[in-house]
């Protein structure tokens, strides 16, 4: 910045680095220069890096140094590879042996491992030859590499593989349970489903019970979290446990979800054993409940109602469980070619369509019949976007019906 010249050539590339220095390119190899003291790397490195602790990686052709931000050796270019995925922390092969090192480049410690890897921002997986191990962001062990398997580690606990068999661990990588678990899996640091001796259960970190380890099977646990449900599966069935443990849908079913949908302050799922069709809330109240013995349940958008089938007759059953209408029609119709029920609503005229023998007729979603079952069919009219039903040759819409009748 005082005007004199310091080097003249002709450059491809000049980058301005953290602590003063400059990264020069030519003849596509780069190159170092401090400013103020006119130190210079000559131009043979074919790639640099910058860490945010001021330290510089280079490549020659066949090995990595490590610079530090005044451009002084700290390894000089003689490594397999170096990385520094921590601001103090960093990775060298040497000879085929791998091991940490701190920003000064010395190394942590005298442990070799055959691999390291950065497993999140607070550890690093490890593996030695005689295991698998967890070291924290120091590379200092947390875990010993002495494990055939480590899953879900995450600082509170994980589990643990020696010998065909999992324990669990807690904070200090301690096993907080002997090796009998035949299956883990989680994705908290609380609970954890494991099978012994062929059953399914759920357990916490020190082994403690949570739910008995008998028939119970956990089918959806990478969904689990504290705000979600997690669906348990026995031989009657599946059903489905809330974060506590608690159940709130029996395992009766065949299909189930972890998901309700949500209708102004309520929400349900419809669940559905082999033959019959039942309505749960998250609270695990029955809406409709499986004595009613309903074939199946159809949820009318926006509506808060449900067009049910039960002993081959339909109808109207509001969110709350109360039956709108009589289970006399001989079917219900809400959709119909191009029309939904969406198009009504939202010009506030929402029909259905009932049928008595072979006639139909028109009901509010209220279960009211706004017209006798005297007609023929009925449809949609895409041209006059109407509702229609037919009488005789003649098609009329809904609207006239409803002022005649």
């Amino acid at each position: 910045n005082s005007g004199v010249l310091i080097k003249a050539a002709e450059f491809e590339q000049i980058d301005t680095l953290q602590g003063g220095c400059l990264a020069i390119r030519s003849n596509y190899l780069f190159g170092f220069i401090d400013p103020s003291e006119t130190t210079i790397h000559s131009s043979k490195y074919k790639s640099y890096t910058q860490y945010s602790n001021g330290n510089i990686l280079v490549q020659d052709d066949k090995y990595y140094g490590l610079l530090d931000s005044k451009l002084n050796w700290i390894l000089d270019c003689e490594f397999e590879f170096i990385s520094m995925p921590k601001e103090n922390t960093g990775i060298v092969r040497e000879a085929n042996r791998i091991y940490f090192i701190n920003k000064e480049g010395s190394r942590i410690d005298s442990n070799l491992y055959i691999s390291i890897s950065l497993r999140d921002y607070r550890f690093f997986d490890v593996r030695s030859s005689n295991g698998h191990g967890i070291c924290d962001s120091l590379g200092r062990p947390i875990i010993p590499p002495i494990y055939s398997k480590i899953k879900y580690f995450n600082g509170i606990s994980g589990a643990i593989k020696k010998d065909g068999f999992y324990a669990l661990c807690g904070s200090d990588g301690q096993p907080t349970t002997d090796f009998i678990y035949e299956k883990v899996k989680s994705n908290r640091g609380d609970y954890y489903c494991v099978r012994k001796d062929r059953k399914f259960g759920i357990v916490d970190f020190n082994g403690n019970e949570l739910t008995e380890i008998n028939s119970l099977y956990i089918i959806d646990l990478n969904r689990f979290n504290y705000q979600s449900h997690l669906i348990i599966e026995t031989p009657e069935g599946k059903g489905l446990i809330d974060s506590s443990m608690h159940v709130i849908i029996p395992p009766n079913f065949s299909s189930i979800s972890v998901n309700f949908k949500k209708v102004g302050k309520d929400d349900f799922q419809i669940v559905r054993s082999k033959k019959l069709t039942s309505v749960y809330n998250s609270k695990g109240q029955e809406i409709i409940p499986l004595k009613d013995q309903i074939i199946n349940a159809y949820y009318i958008e926006r509506t808060g109602l449900f067009l049910v089938s039960r002993d081959n007759n339909y109808g109207l059953i509001n969110i709350q469980g109360d039956e709108i209408s009589s289970f006399i029609y001989d079917k219900l119709i809400i959709q119909i070619n191009g029309y939904s029920e969406q198009f009504d609503l939202q010009n506030k005229q929402p029909y259905l369509f009932y049928k008595l023998g072979d006639k139909y007729g028109v009901m509010s979603l209220n279960g009211k019949e706004l017209s006798p079952a005297k007609y023929d069919f009925y449809r949609f009219d895409q041209e006059s976007k109407t509702l229609q039903v037919k009488k005789g040759p003649r098609w009329i819409s809904v609207e006239k019906v409803l002022k005649l009748d």
